[in-house]
């Protein structure tokens, strides 16, 4: 059944699925059983069937009312009995490709609305020691059309910029380390990476006049300022138009 959801690229199908079983029992309870002893072959394909479905309640093809509730309510259950699963799959010790599986899971659970978004910035133990570590584990994953962990937490961060009202970007740019740790090594990171965090933290934080002035200066401290001058010294980015 998660082979099947996974591969099924047709909308109708995946619609049917979660109209006949909203509540995706049979998807939950093979991520907790895999959870129990963490087989990590089936923890990935779990978090790869709910990736599958969570992307689809908040798209734009998921439309109707009922479809959303599905998957607010399928966040939800995550958030509140899976999160554990989580912290384990982004520990240093775990493949990239099941990290990484982690991160886009919750990145589609925060694109499920502002109201998940702040849930789960309410109970998410941002104090883990691997999640400093995330934003180093940069090499590609092979044979794979994914992004590497740390292009995947860079999704993870902004999709709550994206997302959130000024509450919830408020207290995710006052986080200690998090929004901060990608500013770290972004020079080495790819132009279209650098412009896609850049440009949503000009939108979203910038320009944006809701966010109160000292959140911000606080926010681009010193060592943060020194991570983006750092962008426009080095070699391979002075002539990509990225210092614009």
């Amino acid at each position: 059944l998660l082979n099947t959801l996974n591969r099924s690229i047709d909308s109708v199908f995946l619609c049917e699925y979660l109209r006949k079983y909203p509540d995706c029992g049979h998807v939950l309870t093979v991520f907790e059983q895999a959870n129990k002893v963490f087989d990590s072959d089936k923890v990935l394909l779990s978090l790869l069937c709910l990736e599958h479905i969570l992307l689809y309640t908040a798209s734009s093809k998921s439309d109707e009312v009922i479809e959303q509730s599905i998957g607010q309510r399928l966040a939800r259950t995550i958030l509140t009995c899976h999160l554990q699963c989580f912290y384990t799959s982004l520990s240093a010790s775990k493949p990239d490709l099941l990290s990484a599986a982690a991160l886009r899971v919750l990145t589609a659970i925060i694109m499920q609305g502002n109201t998940i978004a702040a849930e789960l910035l309410s109970v998410f133990d941002f104090s883990i020691k691997c999640l400093e570590y995330l934003p180093t584990r940069n090499v590609g994953l092979k044979d794979t059309l994914y992004d590497s962990v740390r292009v995947s937490f860079i999704k993870f961060v902004l999709s709550f910029l994206l997302v959130g009202d000024t509450d919830t970007l408020r207290s995710v740019l006052e986080l200690k380390r998090f929004v901060n740790l990608i500013f770290r090594g972004l020079c080495k990171d790819v132009k279209e990476t650098i412009e896609m965090f850049l440009n949503v933290v000009k939108e979203k934080v910038v320009k944006n006049r809701t966010i109160p002035k000292r959140t911000k200066v606080e926010f681009f401290n010193k060592h943060v300022l020194k991570d983006i001058g750092m962008l426009l010294v080095h070699p391979n980015h002075q002539e990509s138009g990225i210092a614009e």
